[in-house]
């Protein structure tokens, strides 16, 4: 599963598997620092980086470190490294050691995502209709915000943290100062495949609604409706913006490049594989079982790492995050890796 399916997948196969999946995680309700056993998976040594036997046949520039449960969420940059459980876990990595820095429970939710920003860890809680806060710092949860119904996606800038509400058709506003909702913007269809990723481009907030069909343009201060474009899809993924343009992956193996300055669709695009974001000024992608770098300007793949020792499975990519340092891919939901991918 894709990050980029994990809203209609969502809707498809909600069946409550995640807590009977995990019987020792603390009860939905709470939120609060845990000394739960480490998440990487054990070694005769506690202390010892994380290894795992794949690791002699990959190259020097990846490195595989197991998890000891499944995680499908992750998130790099100043805050640290983080990734999310649907079991109720947040854990920190040290990028350095590999090892465990903090493991924090917060309520059980089958979906949700984690970001970073506002020198906070953010986490949206699905299942309770809240978006969380935690201070890397403290490692404790300093804030739980009630937001729309089923927040999965979500921005963070310097003062404001939206949060894609899936199924309540609407994006919601969060002060960063006060860690209250200063405003919801209700845009679209109540129900199932609403709202997924949000990125900022143009001045505006865009994100897709595959059950209308849809790309919203939506002014951050207003929550008015700025644009509508309306992609005959079977299902749209999330946003990605290089900064300029606004792209949007489709079911049918399209890349849609929408021009803000005139609100329309300037080019339909095929490139394989197709983008799942964009950072340090490429492209990223996971294409069967490699990691590829792809020009900015042709789409073209440049550069490629391979993940086939990362498992013993056929590789299939949860979640990427790309900071200063590294990619790192949860695959499978067992393992994490790192490439170090140069400048």
């Amino acid at each position: 599963m894709s990050r980029h399916r994990l809203g209609a997948w969502a809707d498809r196969l909600r069946i409550g598997l995640i807590c009977a999946s995990f019987i020792a995680v603390a009860a939905c309700g709470g939120a609060s620092a845990t000394t739960a056993p480490s998440a990487v998976a054990a070694s005769t040594d506690p202390s010892a980086p994380a290894s795992s036997s794949p690791a002699a046949s990959l190259s020097p520039d990846v490195t595989v470190i197991p998890l000891d449960a499944d995680f499908y969420s992750v998130a790099s940059g100043a805050e640290g490294l983080w990734l999310l459980s649907s079991a109720g876990r947040v854990i920190e990595i040290d990028k350095t050691t590999d090892q465990v820095l903090a493991d924090i429970q917060v309520p059980v939710s089958e979906y949700g995502y984690i970001a970073l920003g506002a020198e906070s860890v953010w986490v949206t809680s699905f299942d309770h209709d809240t978006l969380i806060r935690i201070d890397p710092a403290t490692k404790k949860v300093v804030a739980t915000i009630g937001v729309g119904t089923n927040p999965e996606s979500l921005l963070v800038t310097p003062k404001t943290v939206w949060t894609a509400n899936h199924r309540g058709g609407s994006i919601s506003k969060v002060d960063v100062a006060t860690n209250r909702v200063a405003a919801t913007f209700d845009f679209a269809d109540h129900g199932t495949s609403g709202p997924k990723g949000i990125v900022m481009a143009g001045g505006d907030l865009w994100t897709t609604v595959p059950n209308m069909l849809s790309v919203f343009r939506i002014s951050p201060k207003t929550g008015k409706v700025v644009a509508r474009n309306t992609l005959l899809h079977e299902d749209l993924d999330s946003p990605v913006s290089d900064g300029r343009f606004v792209f949007i992956a489709t079911s049918d193996g399209t890349f849609e490049k929408i021009d803000p300055a005139t609100n329309t669709v300037v080019e339909h695009l095929t490139p394989q594989p197709l983008p799942w974001l964009f950072a340090r000024s490429a492209f990223w992608a996971p294409l069967g079982e490699d990691l590829v770098r792809l020009n900015p300007g042709t789409l073209e793949p440049a550069e490629r790492w391979s993940l086939a020792a990362a498992s013993s499975e056929p590789v299939d990519v949860m979640g990427m995050a790309v900071d200063d340092d590294a990619v790192w891919l949860i695959v499978g939901g067992r393992t994490l890796v790192r490439v170090d991918v140069g400048d």
